[in-house]
């Protein structure tokens, strides 16, 4: 849907900070930077990394969960990387996990992709065109590249089995080996979703983004032909959403509102805070709804 343009400018003073504040994306960028050079990640950088989104994610998912992107940076990765972190441990924590497995959930979020750092895979996704056979090519070298590397540099062996398996499919028509669903970590099979998700609704330089209602319809979709594993998808919509927490939407009655939490009992009346009014105008004071208890109002689309 296109929006009126004061709503597009307040969508952005409002909620560019959590979804691309340019502080952690630059401090995403250093660490992976440096890990790619061959220097290892510090206890105390992961650390500092992780304890904020930890912390936001406890008192408010929204604060790291934001999927409005008012702009198109031509380097994805770290965004990418940091958001694949905030996923990772927000439904890791949804899931009943310990702080401890939630941080180290989220730590195979952000390295798994690494090998996007290495050449070949750099200079292919770093040129901003469509991708060629050539460029397919150095694309899925990175699954095997980044494992290398963290084997190499980071002690979780489950950073690196991740970073292998996160292009494989349940169905085993994935890359680098086309493993069957059984040959892959249950945590894999979570984070290739994460992926195909952030992979539609995040910018990149080669093709429009979807929004994220649509993404995760397209997910559905695809599990049911059995690309995706159909437990870890379910979990994901349980503890997501079918309009993803953070998403944006545009309920019935003309208001737009962010999705701030998900009701188990019924996926298409989620929790919502209701940012402007059926005119597009920017609300003085955000309203909390929960939909379930408004019976006549609805998510009409996604933005």
């Amino acid at each position: 849907m296109t929006l009126p343009r004061r709503t597009v400018e307040f969508l952005d003073a409002t909620l560019r900070q959590q979804c691309a504040d340019a502080a952690p994306v630059a401090r995403v960028a250093a660490l992976l930077g440096e890990l790619a050079q061959g220097r290892p990640v510090t206890d105390a950088a992961l650390a500092e990394l992780l304890a904020p989104i930890a912390r936001d994610l406890a008192r408010d998912p929204c604060l790291q969960l934001a999927w409005w992107f008012s702009c198109e940076p031509a380097d994805f990765r770290a965004l990418h990387a940091l958001n694949a972190c905030r996923l990772a441990m927000f439904l890791a924590l949804a899931d009943g996990k310990d702080a401890g497995q939630a941080a180290a959930e989220g730590a195979c979020g952000l390295f798994y992709d690494i090998g996007l750092w290495l050449a070949p895979a750099r200079e292919a996704v770093l040129s901003g065109a469509a991708l060629d056979d050539a460029g397919h090519a150095a694309v899925q070298s990175h699954c095997v590249a980044g494992e290398a590397l963290l084997r190499r540099l980071f002690p979780d062996e489950l950073a690196a089995r991740v970073a292998l398996e996160h292009h494989e499919r349940a169905d085993g028509t994935g890359y680098p080996a086309s493993r069957p669903r059984s040959q892959l970590h249950d945590l894999s099979l979570r984070m290739q979703i994460v992926d195909s998700l952030l992979g539609q609704i995040e910018p990149r330089p080669w093709r429009p983004r979807r929004n994220p209602v649509d993404a995760m319809g397209r997910l559905a979709m695809q599990g049911q032909r059995g690309l995706f594993d159909g437990p870890q998808l379910r979990q994901v919509l349980l503890l997501l959403g079918l309009y993803p927490v953070g998403s944006l939407v545009r309920l019935s009655s003309g208001e737009v509102a962010l999705v701030t939490g998900v009701n188990a009992a019924d996926l298409k009346r989620p929790g919502v805070r209701l940012l402007t009014d059926d005119t597009g105008e920017p609300r003085q004071k955000q309203v909390e709804l929960r939909l379930a208890d408004y019976p006549a109002l609805h998510v009409a689309d996604g933005i």
